[in-house]
């Protein structure tokens, strides 16, 4: 999944957990008289103009001689994030306590879920997880969602992964911040499965609700290369004709012209195939 992508995620889960906008440090829990939340004032005006290292180094420092308090740590943990270091985030994150509200508790486990998935740790993703069982939450549901099919994707359980994608499906609307990210992965689990047909149904869908030119492209070149590998010849050549008729002008279309000119005899085609693919040449 994109870095961007999955770094916005989880800066956006951290904001909703720490209290709105930024957080004057001056009092309570961690904070010292000599001067500790003036300097963590300073690492959040630093963060907040991309001086991310920066921020991170007077937080560490400061760690080292007073106890942080939630809002330092949630820093830290966002700090963390954005630099990648996602095992070393959650660790962090696990000093923070869950709050007794069941949204802000579920908040809490959905993040170090996040956080574990970015570490690369499927299975202990799934088991943050499975601690939001007893307390749903209908507004951050669907995130779960993406979190579980991600963690079964990434630990290699890709029955699992499928099952869970086509109930996702069938018995909710996905929000449309995850809506693509939630279906693209399907079709990850759908190719590992060689479920070709599964696989092109999905990217089709896709392909009608996307507006946007370039990704409708992407999208239609990566349907193409699932009907290749799956075998579906006569399927690959429409995608082909299709991207090739309407992106023309786009490098990708000429590979992908390129490439079903290699696989197909030029007797075979139609007239219109013909005709579109010689304005290449």
């Amino acid at each position: 999944m994109p870095v961007a992508k999955v770094v916005c995620t989880i800066t956006l889960l951290c904001s909703v957990l720490a209290s709105p906008g930024p957080v004057p440090i001056t009092s309570g829990p961690g904070v010292s008289p000599d001067g500790a939340g003036t300097r963590l004032e300073y690492a959040t005006v630093l963060a907040g103009h991309g001086e991310t290292a920066a921020a991170l180094e007077i937080i560490d420092q400061e760690a080292a001689h007073t106890p942080l308090g939630a809002a330092g740590q949630l820093l830290r943990v966002r700090l963390l994030t954005e630099m990648g270091m996602y095992a070393r985030a959650d660790s962090f994150l696990a000093l923070v306590e869950s709050d007794t509200a069941p949204s802000r508790g579920y908040l809490h486990f959905l993040r170090r879920a996040k956080l574990n998935l970015l570490a690369g740790k499927g299975e202990k993703t799934l088991g943050f997880l499975s601690r939001l069982d007893s307390i749903p939450n209908e507004t951050f549901d669907p995130y779960r969602d993406l979190l579980e099919l991600q963690s079964y994707h990434a630990a290699g359980r890709m029955d699992e992964a499928a099952r869970l994608g086509k109930d996702v499906l069938e018995r909710r609307t996905l929000p449309s911040s995850i809506d693509a990210e939630f279906e693209n992965t399907l079709v990850d689990v759908y190719v590992s499965l060689q479920e070709t047909e599964e696989a092109s149904n999905v990217l089709r869908s896709l392909i009608r609700r996307t507006r946007d030119s370039q990704e409708r492209l992407n999208l239609l070149t990566r349907l193409y290369d699932v009907q290749v590998s799956g075998g579906e010849d006569r399927a690959a050549r429409t995608s082909a004709f299709r991207i090739a008729r309407s992106y023309g002008r786009f490098k990708r279309a000429e590979s992908v012209v390129e490439d079903v000119l290699s696989r197909v005899d030029p007797a075979d085609l139609d007239n219109d195939e013909l005709i579109t693919y010689a304005r290449f040449y």
